[in-house]
């Protein structure tokens, strides 16, 4: 598999993810119109309101998807931020540089080649598969509080699981890791497309620097067969299998892709932000 493939695999899954998350909470309101996504999530928060484009070959002009995105998001008194895949939506990203937006971050995709060694779980720690919606709740209390290194409020990291019941679905694998019985760590597969992409590994402040996003991602690998991965793809500081020989754990990482957000303020960031960067949003304006 080539580069061009996993990249275009990469897009379709992490489009993928996007409205699959927006199905874990009703109040949260999705529209696709052509290569267009538009997501209006639950809370005011810019990050959870956004605009992406979804296709391979992009068919909408940059001011039609500005100007689209405005009317959608408009109408629901929504400030929110456009996603810009680096790779393929060079004339979006140009536009956006055009209009002075601000660049909030640069978050590159990975991808990994082979299997990851596994870590030995501390002996207070025990990994469990989510499979009810107690569970779905422990996930979502990590996030919430994890994330919150990144800028994203509690409430809105809590917000986006509300809807416990729609997260049990076949094609979401998620596990949470328990540290003396208290919910610590998680993370999640998202099967499409014939790959996994991996979402929300998170680890609370208090049990940071055990390993355990490793750990959890680790054993991401080791799905039900029944699954047949064939390949992974993940967001910022994730890595994920392509397949599952052996090979140099010291040569894991290659950059996939990048995707940009930009908001609108006064002036565009022109410094790239380091991938894991968030900024407070809470003030962002609309167009």
């Amino acid at each position: 598999m080539n580069q061009d493939e996993l990249l275009q695999l990469s897009d379709l899954n992490l489009a993928e993810s996007h409205r699959e998350i927006s199905r874990w909470n009703p109040n949260t309101d999705m529209a696709e119109q052509r290569d267009i996504l538009f997501v209006c999530g639950p809370t005011t928060f810019p990050a959870v309101n956004f605009v992406i484009r979804v296709g391979r070959q992009p068919k909408s002009p940059p001011e039609e998807l500005i100007s689209r995105a405005k009317e959608f998001f408009g109408k629901r008194k929504r400030s929110f931020i456009i996603i810009v895949r680096t790779h393929i939506d060079k004339d979006l990203l140009n536009r956006c540089q055009e209009l002075k937006l601000f660049q909030v971050s640069n978050l590159p995709g990975m991808f990994i080649e082979g299997t990851l060694e596994d870590r030995p779980l501390p002996s207070s720690v025990a990994l469990q598969h989510v499979t009810n919606e107690a569970m779905v709740n422990d996930f979502a209390e990590v996030v919430a509080f994890s994330y919150t290194a990144l800028g994203l409020p509690e409430n809105v990291g809590r917000s986006m699981f509300s809807d416990p019941g729609a997260f049990l679905v076949p094609h979401v694998y998620a596990v949470v890791a328990y540290q003396d019985h208290k919910p610590a760590s998680c993370a999640l597969a998202l099967m499409s497309h014939g790959i996994a992409g991996i979402y929300y590994v998170g680890t609370v402040e208090a049990a940071r620097g055990m390993g355990l996003a490793d750990t959890v991602h680790v054993r991401l690998e080791t799905l039900p067969s029944s699954l047949a991965l064939a390949a992974s793809f993940c967001r910022p500081a994730c890595m994920v299998s392509l397949s599952t020989r052996e090979w140099d754990t010291r040569n894991l990482l290659a950059i996939l892709g990048s995707y940009a957000l930009a908001v609108n303020l006064e002036s565009f960031h022109k410094s790239r932000c380091p991938p894991s960067s968030m900024l407070d949003l809470s003030q962002i304006r609309s167009f």
